[in-house]
């Protein structure tokens, strides 16, 4: 009887500590198009825009961090941007200009970033943000990708 005991024991504990370690793991990354002139909501909900070469890929990670991956494609040569990891639906990191975190395309347009933030308790979803941070990059406008759910 005490070994039955022990085995239902066991079987309950790796019941309850297995959601714990499913919510440690990271989840599918989630791949966007980017939209140039877009416009919409710091909230994620709708992003509207013109279809821009390129992508991103965004992904809520195991350690706490939500990243992305912006790959811009044939936009307007020598660009900058400052990016933003948009967190939703919190709206965290919502038209950030960080000088510190910025894309340059090269002579023919194109160029590539990766961001790393925390996540911000609730986040479920985000999107990438790109505003434009010198005179060539008015070109494009803002450069959004539509919101990727966890």
């Amino acid at each position: 009887m005490r070994s039955l005991i022990a085995s239902v024991t066991a079987v309950a504990a790796v019941a309850i500590c297995a959601p714990a370690a499913l919510a440690a793991q990271d989840n599918g990354a989630g791949k966007s198009p980017l939209l140039n002139q877009a416009f919409g909501s710091c909230f994620g909900t709708v992003i509207f825009g013109q279809p821009q070469d390129g992508f991103a890929i965004l992904k809520q990670n195991g350690d706490g961090t939500v990243s992305e991956e912006v790959s811009v494609k044939n936009g307007p040569a020598d660009a900058a941007y400052y990016v933003s990891l948009v967190e939703t639906p919190s709206g965290s990191g919502c038209n950030a200009m960080n000088a510190n975190v910025e894309l340059t395309t090269n002579h023919q347009g194109n160029g590539n970033i990766h961001v790393n933030v925390p996540a911000v308790p609730g986040t479920t979803d985000a999107f990438a943000e790109l505003l434009p941070a010198n005179a060539n990059a008015l070109a494009s406008g803002i450069i959004a990708s539509p919101d990727v759910v966890f």
